[in-house]
């Protein structure tokens, strides 16, 4: 089957491709891995200047569209010139022993070509993925759309996921050369849709344990893999990966941040590692939270159905949302307090009540922004469109957080479903803001599930 990659350019593929560093390596086993995400490489050639020939080829190959032929048209007599086609006599760097060994072929022009474009598209898709997994928290593994599908990798077919789940970090597709299996980004909802539908087409295929799951509105896998311990025939590096894809494979062709951690563990050791990781994430905190504004997270939490139900009751039978509810549920387990619906006399009045031993006039006031239903795509992409590119509306959501910063001596900023440019927008509003206002605002991070 002949691939026909999109004409449309993926900046992020094209990007990723483009900042690879060269690193010639004599077996495919010398560049092993995770060293892949950030390393280009073509086996047996040794040349620095040949392999970023190459690279510029395929990076250009990427970006006009081009196919295979051209491709092929354009490097075969440039390699065949530069003496590297066909078969020939190489000494291996590792044991000094003169072996003969295939240069460049059809073939392998073939593999090439192949194997960086689909690796590169995977890791755009990651970064993708990233992105919007607020909004799009699963990922389902899409049958491979070759004609003659490998065994090997419909024990994946299907398989529904956290973006989050660590099986990503070694079957996140291609896994192997030529493969052409996929995955897509999914809402809960629409996972327990295709779900559903998956079960009537293939009952067989899925436990009961998953079919009574769906029942219940869940997901339930928990694949059982089959791994095998194997052994970096060059390096005599051990790992662990599955049974069934090609050890190269093995890895997260886009998780760049996990390369170079490895990378750095391989050299420095498992504890300067740790330390480095511990060190980051402080930095990169003390970078994320903007100076006299209140952050919190509800990473780990999981919101109480009673006390959703509890919270969502209102007496004066005004109507409140069900994601507002959750976030307040939340809230409580966050801050070890109880909140209460507001039920006091006010023309304006705020969500919650905050319980205090003091009487209940003077109990702080509670009100939340940008709460949003995270399995609701199309009212999610609404949300996120209302004032990222219209400045009228952007100018309205300033004086909504005014108008909630008047009404409620708490106000916290649900920021978890917005998108990269509205959280950066919220974020410096409030930063411009007089101190009293700052220290009235919470600012919610953290991914919502």
């Amino acid at each position: 089957m002949e691939l026909r990659f999109n004409s449309l350019i993926d900046r992020a593929a094209l990007g990723f491709l483009k900042s690879k560093k060269l690193l010639p390596g004599f077996s495919h086993y010398d560049v092993w891995l995770y060293e892949h995400a950030v390393a280009f490489t073509v086996a047996k050639m040794m040349d620095k200047d040949m392999l970023a020939d190459v690279q510029t080829a395929l990076t250009d190959a990427m970006q006009n569209g081009t196919t295979f032929a051209d491709f092929k048209k354009r490097l075969k007599p440039y390699l065949m010139a530069r003496g590297w086609w066909g078969e020939s006599v190489m000494l291996d760097p590792v044991d000094g022993v003169p072996k003969v060994v295939q240069l460049g072929s059809t073939r392998r022009l073939r593999t090439i070509f192949h194997t960086n474009l689909q690796t590169s598209y995977a890791a755009g898709q990651w970064a993708r993925v990233q992105n919007r997994k607020a909004a799009l928290p699963y990922l389902k593994y899409i049958p491979s759309a070759a004609t003659h599908k490998r065994d090997a990798h419909k024990t994946y077919y299907n398989l529904i996921l956290p973006v989050e789940h660590e099986l990503w970090n070694t079957i996140f597709p291609p896994n192997g050369y030529g493969c052409l299996c996929g995955v897509r980004q999914l809402t809960k909802t629409q996972a327990l849709r295709e779900r559903g539908e998956d079960i009537a087409k293939d009952p067989d295929g899925f436990t009961d344990a998953q079919k009574e799951a769906h029942k219940q509105g869940r997901l339930e896998d928990s694949p059982n893999i089959e791994t095998i311990e194997f052994t970096n025939p060059r390096t005599g590096q051990t790992v662990r990966i599955p049974a069934d894809i090609t050890p190269s494979f093995a890895h997260n062709h886009g998780d760049r941040v996990g390369a170079l951690q490895q990378l750095f563990g391989k050299r420095h050791g498992q504890d300067a590692l740790n330390k480095m990781i511990a060190e980051r994430e402080a930095y990169l905190d003390a970078k994320l939270r903007p100076v006299g504004v209140g952050i919190t997270s509800f990473a780990g939490l999981k919101a109480d159905k009673s006390e959703v139900a509890r919270l969502l009751e209102d007496k004066a039978q005004k109507k409140h949302t069900l994601h507002e509810a959750e976030a307040a549920a939340l809230w409580q387990q966050a801050y070890g307090v109880k909140l209460e619906r507001y039920d006091l006399d006010n023309a304006n009045p705020p969500d919650f009540l905050v319980a205090t031993d003091s009487a209940r006039e003077t109990w702080p006031t509670l009100d939340f922004m940008f709460t949003a239903d995270a399995d609701n795509e199309y009212k999610l992409e609404r949300f996120n469109r209302f004032f990222a590119h219209d400045e009228a509306a952007w100018l309205k959501t300033q004086s909504n957080i005014q108008k909630h910063l008047k009404k409620a001596d708490i106000v916290p900023l649900d920021l978890r479903l917005l998108n990269a440019l509205n959280r950066a927008k919220v974020i410096a509003y409030v930063v411009s803001l007089p101190e009293e206002q700052r220290n009235q605002i919470t600012l919610i991070f953290g991914d919502k599930k």
